[in-house]
């Protein structure tokens, strides 16, 4: 019986011995072929940078812009700097600057500067505060000097001229919201503006009071993607080269977003603009060559009495870029009688579109009309 015993652990003893020697040839055959193998750790390191680098239109979007600063505990919470080449009929190519900065009360404040290679210019201030939960006080402060086409109030124009036109006007306009989505304000403006002829010149300088009623039920304000915003505005304009000169002007402005599909939204606008028959010619409605109208040049077209329908197709294909569809007619007239079916200007064209920073948008848009094409590089939707 002992000696069973001993047999069978002497068996255990050579079966343990033999599993233990075989798990150690087996771990040093493999680490032997771990070590043989070499590891190309330039290869690895190339292939993650790669894998990590954003794409193309990422990287384009974040050079022009640059996050500076973004802390909510202090009292400026974002700054953001901007920086793009733009162009326009007006200053062909051009340098195009700006700051944004927003804080922790929720007043924000914009500066722009264009500045074309002949000299001409565009310096814009923009900035809002929020007083409370439903008032809310903007101002703008602009300063251009720019070359002009100027051929006249309809397309049967054939004699256009040249000249140089310069303004200064700052505004600013108190709105209101109640009901939700409801809102009345008042407005304010002084306007300088003078054209620069080859043998004459002609000027005028305006002081600028009205009010407004609207409705705003959109998702954000610049960008919009869904919501309904209507504004009606009147004012009256004091000419400051006669006390008792007084002149009149309404606007009508109504415009939709509707989503469709998955990235895809249908954007609509109608816009009319009346002045009274007193009002000088440089403060009276014109083609503007980015918001609507986008076939003509700023300046190109001038009338007392603007109409304006566009509908845009906005889709979203990847990342930051976006693509944009637009047809629309519009007329400008001396008055009302004068509108007729032979006057419209049409314009349609497309455009592309990169995201800059959560809520900037860079625009290209070439636009084609009735004896007029305009390309434009511009910021953020027409409407």
């Amino acid at each position: 019986m002992r000696l069973a015993v001993v047999i069978v652990a002497a068996a255990i003893h050579i079966h343990s011995a033999a599993c233990q020697h075989t798990t150690t040839n087996t771990f040093t055959t493999d680490s032997s072929a771990y070590h043989s193998a070499r590891i190309d750790y330039a290869a690895v390191d190339s292939l993650l940078r790669r894998a990590s680098r954003q794409p193309l239109h990422h990287r384009i979007a974040k050079f022009f812009a640059i996050e500076l600063h973004r802390d909510s505990t202090t009292y400026v919470r974002s700054c953001r700097v901007q920086l793009f080449p733009a162009y326009s009929s007006e200053l062909g190519w051009f340098i195009r600057s700006g700051i944004a900065i927003g804080t922790a009360s929720r007043a924000t404040l914009a500066a722009a500067v264009d500045y074309g290679f002949d000299g001409d210019y565009r310096i814009l201030l923009a900035g809002a505060n929020r007083l409370g939960l439903s008032n809310r006080i903007t101002y703008d402060i602009e300063a251009f000097s720019l070359p002009v086409e100027f051929r006249g109030v309809d397309n049967r124009a054939t004699n256009p001229q040249w000249y140089r036109r310069k303004e200064y006007i700052a505004s600013f306009r108190w709105r209101h919201s109640y009901l939700s989505h409801l809102f009345i304000g008042a407005l304010f403006s002084f306007r300088t503006a003078k054209a620069e002829f080859a043998l004459s010149a002609d000027y005028a300088t305006a002081t600028q009071i009205g009010f407004e009623w609207g409705y705003d039920s959109r998702n954000r304000e610049q960008n919009s993607e869904r919501g309904l915003y209507l504004d009606l505005q009147h004012s009256a304009i004091l000419l400051s080269e006669d006390r008792h000169h007084i002149a009149h002007h309404t606007l009508i402005m109504l415009r939709g977003y509707q989503p469709l599909w998955s990235g895809g939204c249908w954007a609509s606008e109608l816009y009319a603009e009346f002045f009274t028959r007193n009002t000088p010619w440089l403060f009276a409605a014109t083609t503007d060559g980015t918001h609507r109208l986008r076939a003509y040049a700023f300046g190109r077209y001038t009338g007392r009495v603007m109409l304006s329908l566009q509908s845009e197709l906005r889709q979203h294909l990847f990342g930051s870029l976006h693509i944009a569809m637009w047809g629309e007619v519009g007329e400008l007239a001396e008055r009302l009688d004068k509108l007729g079916w032979r006057n419209i200007l049409p314009s349609f064209g497309a455009g592309l579109r990169i995201d800059i920073g959560k809520t900037g948008r860079l625009r290209f848009d070439y636009a084609i009309g009735s004896r007029s094409t305009n390309f434009t590089v511009s910021f953020n939707e027409a409407f």
